[in-house]
């Protein structure tokens, strides 16, 4: 097959198109795509400020299962009291709610990882605990959680 024939080929088409799946977000802009993460970042609804910066997890980091951890975000709207804190995965419509009324000091200690957990691409939602609609969020970076002993 010829390299001119192999790019016109509906099977290739496919696998790039499979490669670059991730949210999308129009704009005027040349960039058909949007990273995740930058995604993750866009005001939930027009007019709304972050209500928070979410410090720890990182991407670099993983939780161990059964472990506590520390949970570290800076509070950049003061009106908001309690939060809802949320462990969630990219690709998956399950949610594993952490806290539902923890209180908005920038620091929240969840004393046991989840056993049922473990992968990749977990990201934290902290959400005004108020906020019925959870319309306003802020999203942490992905994260991996991983075992006691091998880690992922």
């Amino acid at each position: 097959m010829a390299v001119s024939s192999m790019y016109n080929n509906p099977l290739y088409k496919y696998t790039l198109f499979q490669m670059k799946r991730r949210p999308t977000y129009a704009t005027n802009n040349t960039t058909p795509f949007m990273t995740a993460a930058a995604f993750l970042d866009l005001p939930r609804r027009a007019g709304d400020a972050s209500m928070a910066t979410i410090q720890y997890p990182t991407r670099s980091c993983m939780w161990i299962r059964g472990s506590p951890v520390c949970i570290q975000w800076s509070v950049l709207d003061t009106s908001v009291t309690q939060v809802r804190i949320e462990l969630c995965q990219w690709g998956s419509t399950a949610v594993t709610v952490l806290a539902t009324h923890a209180p908005n000091s920038g620091c929240f200690v969840y004393t046991k990882v989840p056993w049922g957990v473990i992968g990749h691409n977990f990201y934290l939602r902290i959400s005004d605990s108020d906020d019925t609609s959870n319309a306003r969020y802020v999203a942490s970076e992905y994260f991996s959680i991983g075992n006691p002993r091998q880690g992922w």
